[in-house]
């Protein structure tokens, strides 16, 4: 037993050295004096957990460092393969209708995994990379789905965000996009929840009540929000910032490192604020002009899991 704390203790030592020992210093000391910890003597427990949490940012920066940018086949991507080709040609139809009539672009990608990327990231990762929307509009969406990992999410660019908010996505989610996808119906999935969207965004989408939710206990909650904040903090405060760019191969360094699988499952069923958006590449088929270089994804959105 002894031993075995002694490795735990040598490992949290090693990842804070190697961000160092002055910022970690920093967030406990806030943290403490945030929520009152050095007043009933859990400093010990404060600092425990700011270690933890330091140690996951540290090892999973380099695994999540790239993210590499697929080609876009059009509105609709299945990378996953579970809709035919009438399907797809069915709904490209009606978004390339839609965006006709409204210059709103929606974008619809399905994978089979999520290969380690949180799901928010993956969504405004590829968002971005395509520059969903018209340009200088910022009037894009896009709706992404991993398949193995039950997860979704819906990222919309600012200029429609009034129209199209985190608890009316989050709504429309829940009443077409979920029941849909439980049975395997991935087009009626797609085709309902878009459909879902395009009234939100034209005032003329009627759902049905939504749920009240029980509230539930925020104390750890409200702890790892500071914590994240606090980390945020530190990390922008000795540096010129944080952004992230477009390399060779379509690779997309992020200089966030990890944070944004981290952030991933705590924006679920809500949006939060980013960045804007950064370069792209051109495709699509020939009868469309491919995405028009849309921006303005700077985190509104939601999604979850079923």
């Amino acid at each position: 037993m002894h031993c075995q704390r002694m490795h735990s203790a040598m490992n949290l030592r090693g990842c804070i050295g190697i961000w160092g020992k002055s910022k970690v210093r920093y967030i406990f000391l806030s943290l403490a004096n945030v929520i009152g910890l050095r007043e009933f003597g859990l400093r010990k427990i404060a600092l425990h957990l700011v270690q933890a949490i330091c140690c996951v940012f540290l090892t999973s920066t380099s695994l999540l460092a790239e993210q590499i940018l697929p080609k876009y086949t059009g509105h609709v991507n299945d990378y996953a393969h579970v809709l035919t080709a009438d399907q797809i040609a069915t709904l490209e139809t009606r978004l390339f209708a839609y965006e006709d009539s409204t210059s709103t672009q929606i974008a619809v990608v399905i994978e089979s995994s999520l290969n380690g990327y949180a799901v928010f990231d993956r969504a405004m990762f590829l968002a971005r990379g395509w520059q969903v929307g018209q340009k200088g509009k910022n009037n894009g969406l896009l709706l992404y789905i991993a398949l193995k990992d039950r997860k979704f999410y819906t990222v919309v660019a600012n200029q429609i965000q009034d129209k199209l908010g985190a608890s009316r996505i989050g709504q429309i989610e829940n009443e077409f996009l979920i029941p849909n996808i439980r049975n395997k119906d991935y087009f009626n999935a797609i085709i309902e929840t878009t459909n879902a969207y395009q009234k939100a965004l034209t005032g003329k989408f009627e759902g049905s009540a939504t749920k009240k939710t029980k509230k539930s206990n925020r104390g750890w909650g409200t702890i790892i929000v500071v914590l994240v904040l606090l980390f945020l903090m530190a990390r922008t405060g000795g540096s010129g910032g944080t952004g992230g760019g477009y390399g060779r191969n379509g690779r997309y360094s992020n200089g966030l490192g990890a944070l944004p699988f981290f952030l991933g499952g705590m924006a679920a069923g809500g949006g939060f604020g980013g960045r804007g958006s950064s370069g792209g590449f051109g495709g699509g088929s020939d009868s469309w002009g491919g995405f028009g270089g849309g921006g303005g994804f700077d985190g509104g959105g939601a999604g979850g899991s079923w």
